[in-house]
């Protein structure tokens, strides 16, 4: 390893731990699902936590809600984080804190992978440490990447793709060729949005391979059989995944999990429009503070139009591609990116080949102005601020009272959820008796945070919903009533079923019998 490369795996390590630091990672992986999206994210955990306890069936995904059977459903993503989260758990024991640990991990390769990349590309260690600090300097980064959700992992995932083919394309080893497509294969597999880079480099294959285009003196491809099923097999590998998907989620009648798309051409003129709103209100500037977006943006164009003759003709022609794949994602899944602002980092690849092709050709050909103190230094100053907007951020979420939607009472540490579990074990509460619990409109936050199954407020037309349901909810077999907000203790619609208290936790959960209700 030579000195270059050493200094750079150095500063490199060093930035992840600071960055862990000052973005407070370290209390973090202590919190169980807490601030914007616990919906999603106990999802996640729920997941995790079935596999746990039910014996590790890989086939055999579930959650806490029982919805209209036993819980058995499936999400859009490979749930091969976690179960390698359930089978670390079995050989030391739970831990919300590991899910979170191996997705970023799996997001820090990634950055690792692209920096080196750009070390090749710029020959300066500040440039190839620039690119994943600006990547964590975007506050849906910093916040989803030590996150439960798949969406970070899966985006370092194609990171690496991206890095193993450049080492392809410099080598001509086909190992790296091989080793690329499956990680593209890992990545779509969790988030199937996540291969516009793949789909790119398949086109360009299939441009060279019919001879329109020529991109250097020899090709950049092998020229053997296997390369052309090698590209198909992975994209039927995740289409048959999503076919099972859909089957499995229809076979146990769940519609917990959107797996389709919500294309913009789907909506009405008002709706189009209400979305954008939110998108440039609250969305926005979550992706990036507005002056990087405005960088982002005029630096694509200049690119784009401008620089052509600068990049070779494979980068000119992948970057484009990239430019265009982003934006048919966004408007393939327009409506998701309504609230959901973890999906834009799906679409993360764009600024990393941008902020990449921007340094390269700051410093191929423009070395004065790239080797220079002063742009360093203001490219230096801009990553700082970006830092510290995602570190406000995180603390702006954190601090919010988004997780008390689902339950006014909640406390966020992991070992606070061990106790509320063990409190309920004291009552006879175990996991194979099935409970109601209320209030709670999403699926798995507080049954996870109980880590029992049964029925929330979710999907329920009516909130608090009438006596009716709630006897609905009893012929299916629920037994306890689990109250988290003192409001429903003396709502009309609960009070018939608050007969016979069992106990209370700290007085913010309140655990009532069923079984002996008339």
């Amino acid at each position: 390893m030579s000195n270059q490369n050493k200094y750079h795996f150095v500063f490199f390590c060093f930035a992840i731990v600071l960055l862990s630091w000052s973005f407070h990672y370290f209390e973090i992986f202590n919190y169980a699902p807490h601030a914007t999206h616990s919906w999603r994210q106990t999802d996640s955990t729920s997941f995790a936590q079935n596999y746990y306890e039910d014996g590790l069936n890989f086939f055999s995904p579930r959650i806490h809600h029982l919805e209209r059977g036993e819980g058995f459903v499936c999400p859009s993503e490979f749930p091969i984080l976690y179960y390698l989260t359930a089978s670390i758990w079995s050989i030391f024991s739970p831990h919300d804190g590991v899910l979170r640990l191996l997705n970023f991990l799996i997001l820090v390769m990634g950055l690792f992978s692209i920096s080196k990349v750009t070390l090749k590309l710029t020959n300066d260690v500040f440039y190839a440490l620039a690119i994943p600090l600006l990547l964590m300097g975007s506050p849906i980064i910093a916040f989803y990447g030590f996150n439960f959700l798949p969406n970070g992992p899966a985006f370092g995932l194609a990171l690496m793709g991206v890095s193993f083919f450049f080492y392809f394309y410099k080598t001509k080893h086909q190992k790296w060729l091989l080793g690329s497509g499956l990680l593209f294969l890992l990545g779509g597999l969790l988030k199937v949005t996540i291969l516009v880079p793949f789909i790119a480099l398949f086109i360009i294959f299939l441009l060279e391979k019919i001879n329109l285009i020529r991109f250097k003196s020899e090709k950049i491809f092998p020229q053997k059989w296997w390369v052309l099923p090698f590209f198909i097999g992975i994209f039927l590998i995740i289409g048959c995944w999503m076919m099972w998907v859909k089957n499995y989620n229809l076979k146990h009648d769940s519609s917990v999990f959107i797996t389709q798309a919500k294309p913009i051409w789907n909506l009405s003129a008002h709706k189009i429009k209400s979305i954008w709103e939110w998108i440039l209100r609250d969305g926005a500037p979550q992706y990036y503070h507005f002056t990087t977006r405005y960088l982002i943006f005029v630096s694509t164009v200049i690119l784009l139009f401008f620089l052509r003759k600068k990049q070779s003709k494979f980068m000119y022609l992948f970057n484009l591609l990239i430019v265009l794949g982003t934006l048919g994602i966004f408007l393939l899944l327009y409506q998701q990116f309504f609230i959901h602002d973890y999906y834009v980092i799906d679409n993360m690849i764009l600024p990393t080949v941008i902020f990449i092709s921007s340094f390269y050709i700051l410093k191929k050909h423009f070395p004065k102005i790239g080797n220079h103190i002063l742009t360093k230094t203001l490219i230096g100053v801009f990553i700082i601020f970006n830092l510290w907007i995602a570190r406000l951020s995180i603390e702006e979420r954190s601090n919010n009272a988004f997780s008390h939607i689902f339950n006014p009472n909640y406390q966020i540490t992991y070992s606070k959820k061990m106790e509320a579990q063990a409190f309920l074990k004291e009552l006879g509460i175990t996991r194979d008796k099935k409970v109601l619990t209320v209030p709670d409109v999403s699926p798995n936050f507080n049954l996870n945070y109980f880590n029992l199954k049964g029925w929330s407020e979710f999907a329920m037309p009516e909130r608090p919903f009438p006596p009716n349901t709630t006897k609905e909810f009893i012929k299916l077999g629920a037994e306890y009533l689990i109250i988290t907000d003192e409001k429903y203790l003396n709502h009309k619609h609960f009070k018939p079923f608050t007969k016979y208290p069992l106990g209370n936790f700290e007085n913010a959960i309140f655990v009532f019998d069923l079984r002996t209700f008339e």
